[in-house]
């Protein structure tokens, strides 16, 4: 067995064993994760004198000048390790075990995701239906359940089987073969007026804050992209995009304000926009009353997406990934190449911002980086109308 531990720190009584997340508290993974440190350097014969796990203090905030005394919080777990210590040897025999005999038969489930993903997870699932059961949304137990009774397709449920409504129309839906849109999201999207916004933010969080009274993990915004429909059919688009190192937080909120106007809905897709426009109001008093205005203008297309269409390829999923090739094939995230999703697109900011890359190189994430946030407002004004002229 090997380790790599992050820190080892001799004291009087032998030496002490520091385990460093990025996390801000104590999770019961992390001190299984010592516990296999502290066995296997014990077997080696050392003393560990006490285990420490290191977290992020998240009520840290970063006042400049590289003062980080503080952003480290350390616990002491060497009790919580100790208790199951004696269980290690016993984990390694198994898993020695099991990789000597044939591939385990394990069903898919939670811990395919939780604590982290599995590298796995599409090798267990290649000879799933093509709507297996684990895709109904917010099910809990159910899909065990219906696996438990012999069920793997959403297909084969019996009508009077699902108790859940939802649950019974993504089924119903899926069986039909063919998409269902209530009128009633017909008639809210027909109900709002005109100029309509249709907004996207792109943010970065830092573990190690490295702008002036910010604090870890914080969502900081450095890009907004924003569809403008005039009019039937009349649309045109603006976006801001920081492109240096400066904290871009409040030339980001001041351009917002100045694009969206004093009048007119401004749609979002998810409630994450609006917490922002929140914290940043937070963050600039001065302009607390404008961005506040911004949010009661805020119409929130996920929830009226969700209870109001479905289609059999969605699989359970409202996202915009997921809806949009139901509604509007044509556009394609795919194309995008390197900048195709908010993961991406914080990685593509933090070597743009980066002074060691090079103009040309600069330049090129610049135009992925808008094109990415130029498509999510754009699947929202082509979500928007599918459900308006239906």
């Amino acid at each position: 067995m090997l380790v790599r531990a992050d820190i080892l720190e001799r004291d009087e009584s032998g030496i002490r064993l520091i385990e460093v997340k990025s996390s801000t508290s104590v999770k019961s993974h992390y001190v299984m994760d010592c516990a296999i440190q502290a066995w296997v350097i014990e077997q080696c014969g050392y003393t560990l004198s006490s285990i420490e796990l290191m977290c992020i203090d998240s009520g840290f905030v970063y006042q400049g000048n590289d003062g980080y005394d503080g952003l480290f919080v350390r616990h002491d777990i060497t009790d919580q390790v100790r208790e199951i210590m004696g269980d290690v040897a016993n984990w390694s025999n198994e898993l020695a075990t099991m990789l000597k005999g044939a591939c385990p038969e394990t069903n898919v489930g939670k811990q395919c995701h939780n604590p982290y993903e599995c590298g796995y997870f599409d090798y267990c699932t290649r000879d799933e239906s093509s709507y297996p059961v684990r895709v109904l949304p917010r099910a809990g137990m159910v899909p065990h359940e219906l696996k438990y009774e012999g069920i793997e397709d959403i297909r084969d449920i019996p009508a009077d089987r699902l108790k859940n409504n939802n649950h019974e129309w993504v089924r119903r839906v899926t069986v039909s073969g063919m998409p269902e849109l209530k009128p009633e999201a017909t008639a809210m999207i027909q109900a709002l007026g005109y100029p309509r916004y249709y907004i996207d933010f792109e943010s970065i969080q830092f573990a190690i804050p490295i702008w002036k009274g910010t604090r870890p993990f914080q969502q900081l915004p450095f890009q907004w992209s924003c569809h403008v429909e005039h009019s039937t059919g009349q649309i045109g688009h603006c976006d801001y995009l920081a492109t240096d190192s400066n904290p871009p937080m409040r030339e980001f909120a001041e351009t917002l304000i100045h694009a969206l106007g004093v009048t007119g809905p401004v749609l979002v897709y998810s409630s994450f926009e609006k917490s922002r426009l929140k914290e940043l109001a937070d963050m600039y008093p001065d302009l607390a009353d404008a961005l506040g205005r911004i949010i009661e203008r805020l119409v929130d297309l996920l929830p009226i997406v969700r209870q109001h269409y479905y289609h059999p390829e969605m699989k359970g999923s409202w996202s915009v990934k997921s809806v949009l090739p139901t509604v509007a094939p044509e556009l394609d995230y795919k194309a995008l190449d390197e900048v195709r999703d908010g993961s991406m697109a914080q990685m593509a900011y933090l070597e743009m911002i980066n002074s060691v890359t090079e103009p040309t190189r600069k330049a090129y994430l610049i135009e992925r980086l808008k094109a990415y946030c130029e498509m999510d407002t754009l699947a929202m004004v082509k979500i928007a109308h599918f459900i308006e002229v239906r």
